[in-house]
């Protein structure tokens, strides 16, 4: 089916044009509707397009939706926008994923964003689709990366779940390692103006602290290494 309409006044004009296929076999339907959309007047002119696809069978539906929509106004500002929606309904629970793309005048200039809602979102490399490798994907609220150089960043907190280390560290030789049992081992100068530093053994054997250098012996006594 479809339907044209066209509307013309004295300060507007109005174009569209509406198409429907439709097929049904007892509870079994299938549909695809699409509207295209222009409007003019004396203030802005706005062109839509939105397509509508759905297949349905009992109480199990699913639709694919996209719309498309660019709009300019007299005063000077325009903006444009996309999103695409997927969506699947089964005994009366919605399920959908989908994305979106805009970009609008933010005070004299314009701002551009991208949304996507997903349970999974991911980056795959590869040509072919038996061997896709996620590099970036999210999960449940959580990002994973594969592998990752930053130039410069600032963490909050972090958790470290086997090693963190330096580019150049070799075992024995250079750099510095710190592991997640707390083992950890440095190459180069060890600087600190305050704080307490603790070999820890039976009775803290070792200590070095503002006082110097104190050694427990085991059994009673102890020996300190400062000035007075």
């Amino acid at each position: 089916m479809t339907v044209r309409t066209t509307i013309a006044t004295v300060d507007k004009a109005l174009a569209q044009l509406t198409t429907s296929v439709k097929s049904q076999f007892e509870s079994v339907n299938s549909q695809i509707l699409e509207q295209q959309t222009a409007i003019s007047d004396n203030t802005k002119a706005i062109a839509s397009l939105d397509t509508y696809v759905q297949a349905e069978v009992g109480d199990l539906t699913t639709a694919v939706n996209q719309k498309m929509n660019a709009e300019v106004t007299s005063n000077g500002t325009g903006k444009a926008s996309y999103t695409l929606n997927l969506g699947i309904i089964r005994n009366g629970v919605k399920y959908n994923t989908g994305f979106g793309m805009s970009i609008e005048p933010s005070g004299g200039s314009y701002k551009s964003t991208v949304v996507f809602a997903a349970d999974q979102f991911g980056i795959y490399s590869g040509s072919d689709p038996g061997n896709y490798e996620a590099a970036f994907f999210v999960y449940n609220g959580q990002v994973f990366i594969r592998d990752a150089m930053i130039q410069d960043g600032s963490i909050t907190n972090a958790k470290i779940g086997s090693y963190i280390r330096s580019t150049n560290f070799e075992a024995g030789v250079r750099g510095w390692n710190i592991d997640k049992n707390g083992d950890c081992e440095f190459h180069g100068k060890f600087y600190a103006d305050s704080g307490n530093f603790a070999f820890n053994g039976t009775n803290n054997t070792v200590v070095i602290n503002n006082n110097g250098i104190t050694v427990n012996i085991p059994g009673g006594g102890r020996i300190i290494v400062g000035s007075w």
